[in-house]
């Protein structure tokens, strides 16, 4: 199998060290490949960033399924593009967000979220995805303060 890390971030960090993270978690015939946006924003922090960044996690998404991926995962917490990127592919696509929070919701009945992406629509969507429409705690930090959302 070949799994496609889609990196929805401009960053500096190589994409062998974020395959590596994947490496001790993965069944050892599975090939991971990760790969970074290259144009846009180096943090999602608002719908904005998630804006610029989505139709490079798209193009990513596109050209993996081309080279024969059989699946990709949108590696943020705020799920960026997930939607238009099954829109665009046939292969089965997971955001790292929406999954988080369905394991956290499989394994107990409480669950709470600490991010610097609280405010955005994109996040709010994803949990509410995640969880059925179940409302659970949300935390967003600003400034140092933490604030339920």
């Amino acid at each position: 199998m070949k799994l496609l890390i889609i990196r929805p971030i401009i960053s500096e960090r190589e994409d062998h060290l974020e395959e590596a993270i994947f490496h001790s978690f993965i069944a050892p015939d599975t090939q991971v490949t990760a790969r970074r946006i290259a144009w846009g924003s180096s943090s999602i922090e608002c719908e904005y960033d998630a804006a610029m960044n989505v139709p490079d996690i798209v193009r990513l998404a596109v050209e993996g399924e081309k080279e024969g991926f059989d699946g990709a995962i949108v590696n943020c917490f705020v799920d960026p593009g997930l939607e238009a990127v099954r829109e665009a592919v046939s292969i089965p696509v997971v955001g790292a967000g929406s999954s988080a929070v369905q394991m956290a919701m499989s394994v107990g009945k409480r669950a709470a979220i600490k991010t610097s992406a609280g405010t955005t629509s994109t996040f709010h969507n994803g949990v509410d995805y995640a969880t059925n429409g179940k409302k659970i705690p949300q935390y967003a930090i600003e400034d140092g303060y933490i604030f339920a959302a």
